[in-house]
């Protein structure tokens, strides 16, 4: 059975089907996971992040992907217009598409892991993304916007790891601040509510997960008004 698998997914990547792969990926185990993905080609294994829901298992190769991208100007053709529009996009750009899409923890990781290896292509990096802290920095009523779709848990979950931010991207950084001023008071008051319950929580793997989830949600919902031409996050401002 397990032989069948791995030949229905090398049949599905050759034949640029990464929708099914991801389904037949979720059956296989990480370690022989990275057995089956090392010698595919680097193009495949790109689009794969896209579509997969299991790239915290695949972080080395991410992580080589991106390098490549970023250092060599690797020509990426086929993405497709829901992840970076329909133009060819080149180098530190291509880079940069690969790691908005990732689930918000791996992200975090593969941008340290960059931070080790190359600290100056981080940074460039990071200048070409969009991350859930960002949305703090929009104007008020374009967070408020954003929030709205929101309840009080989830908006509580996603920002508590950045309560203690007090600079970002070289500008002053009050999360709570933002808070208050871009909710009711009411939801404002669950927040404080939700912060100080974790606060009591273990700091765990479970937590990481909790808030990146919420991170996640939100951000889906900020690629959703950016699909929907409501929100540009190359130029961090709504149109209209």
């Amino acid at each position: 059975m397990k032989s069948q698998i791995i030949d229905m997914i090398d049949i599905l990547i050759e034949n640029k089907k990464f929708r099914c792969t991801c389904i037949l990926l979720e059956l296989i185990k990480p370690e022989r996971l990275t057995i089956i993905l090392k010698k595919k080609d680097p193009d495949d294994l790109a689009l794969l992040i896209f579509y997969t829901s299991i790239t915290n298992h695949i972080q080395d190769w991410k992580l080589n992907i991106i390098l490549k991208f970023a250092n060599k100007g690797f020509l990426y053709k086929k993405i497709g217009k829901q992840y970076i529009g329909s133009k060819l996009s080149l180098g530190l750009d291509s880079a940069a598409s690969l790691l908005i899409h990732l689930y918000p923890s791996t992200q975090f990781n593969t941008i340290n892991q960059l931070f080790k290896i190359d600290d100056s292509l981080a940074n460039e990096l990071i200048k070409r993304i969009f991350i859930f802290k960002d949305i703090f920095l929009l104007q008020d009523r374009l967070i408020a916007k954003i929030l709205l779709n929101f309840e009080a848990r989830i908006i509580a979950q996603a920002s508590y790891f950045d309560l203690e931010t007090k600079r970002f991207r070289g500008k002053d950084f009050n999360i709570e601040k933002k808070l208050e001023r871009n909710t009711i008071p009411e939801v404002f008051k669950n927040i404080e509510q939700i912060h100080k319950h974790i606060n009591k929580l273990p700091k765990d793997s479970s937590l990481d997960k909790i808030v990146y989830d919420s991170q996640s949600q939100i951000l889906r919902k900020v690629r959703s008004l950016e699909d929907q031409n409501e929100l540009d996050v190359r130029t961090f401002s709504f149109t209209n």
